[in-house]
């Protein structure tokens, strides 16, 4: 699969400098030729030549075209507040499902919903930033018992939402309650499909918890199941998670320390860019009793810095992430059901 083209910051600066002569050309039209220096960012005769000739028209409608990308975003964000207020008007079902285990003993309601709210932040911050229109299909895969699901119906009502898991007592929920449409999932990816294509695809806490073998097949599912502009968006454990478990304390972190180091798990992530650690069996039989494996997985971007400053690329995958800066303030919010389990064992 061909890899996206990177900007690399000279090409970068040749883009933006070119693009600021034109707009001194628009805004100066009295001038016999724009405000240019030849070779200032890689100029040449001939470009000069053609910045002299080409019409006060066309450089406006070249402006215009640099402007589109800042216009669509805010026409988005426009569209997107208006879903928003009906969001807050509407509100969104509270109901909760007693036997999901995301709602574990003694987890306040207010913690629950908000890892729900935080996900559409993310997802309608990724929506506005690529200028997609509002979804008229989504996959929330796994659902759970909609604890995201529910505040995309919310946001989305004309969209069609489906939940996907491997849980019936999850889709039963959410289909007699939340009143969306589901499926029921696989432990192996390349054994599904959903049919349809979704114009927005919510996987979150699945990737984080499995081997490189199924992180790959989740991945070419997901890819197989978008529209043509669909968009697909995914949580991962990243280097934020790496340093979690490295600095916080045993039961802040992911695993138990003992666990992470009998994998090596710290130099893999450094080599491979992936790692996983299996939790103990008596987390999966409990938790998990459909899934034959389940752990903790940490993965990096394909490029990475090496030290020395070089540049390594990881194998592992070829998943781009944008990165979403965490509001300042806001809480994170991390619910692992396996770290509740021990706890609750100990």
């Amino acid at each position: 699969m061909p890899q996206p083209k990177i900007w690399h910051d000279n090409t970068t600066a040749r883009f933006v400098g070119d693009t600021f002569k034109r707009i001194r050309a628009v805004l100066r039209p009295g001038e016999t030729r724009p405000l240019f220096i030849a070779d200032a960012v890689a100029g040449t005769e001939e470009r000069e030549h053609e910045l002299e000739t080409k019409s006060q028209l066309q450089w406006m409608q070249d402006f215009q075209d640099f402007t589109n990308g800042i216009n669509t975003y805010f026409r988005m964000s426009e569209i997107y507040k208006s879903l928003y207020q009906n969001y807050c008007d509407s509100g969104v079902n509270l109901e909760l499902n007693p036997v999901d285990n995301e709602f574990a003993a003694g987890t306040p309601m207010q913690a629950y919903l908000d890892v729900g709210i935080d996900a559409l932040r993310v997802i309608i911050g990724a929506l506005v930033n690529t200028g997609r229109q509002p979804p008229k299909t989504i996959l929330d895969f796994p659902s759970g018992s909609g604890r995201v699901t529910r505040h995309l119906q919310a946001f989305f009502p004309d969209a069609v939402v489906v939940a996907s898991d491997l849980y019936d007592r999850h889709l039963q929920f959410c289909a007699e309650i939340l009143k969306v449409e589901t499926i029921v999932s696989r432990e192996n990816f390349d054994e599904i499909d959903f049919q349809r294509e979704f114009d927005l695809i919510f996987c979150g806490s699945l990737l984080t918890h499995l081997p490189e073998p199924q992180f790959r097949a989740a991945l070419r599912l997901l890819a197989r199941s978008l529209s043509p502009t669909g968009i697909a968006i995914v949580t991962v454990h990243g280097r934020r998670s790496e340093y979690i478990q490295k600095n916080k304390p045993d039961g802040w972190n992911y695993l138990p320390d003992v666990a992470y180091a009998a994998k090596d798990a710290e130099t893999l992530i450094a080599k491979e860019g992936f790692a996983y650690v299996e939790y103990d069996s008596s987390v999966t039989t409990a938790l998990f009793p459909k899934q034959q494996t389940y752990g903790v997985s940490f993965s990096r971007p394909p490029l990475d810095n090496e030290p020395g400053g070089r540049r390594k690329k990881h194998s592992y995958s070829g998943l781009h992430r944008a990165r979403l800066a965490q509001p300042p303030g806001r809480a994170h919010h991390r619910t692992s059901r396996s770290k509740r389990f021990l706890r609750t064992q100990s």
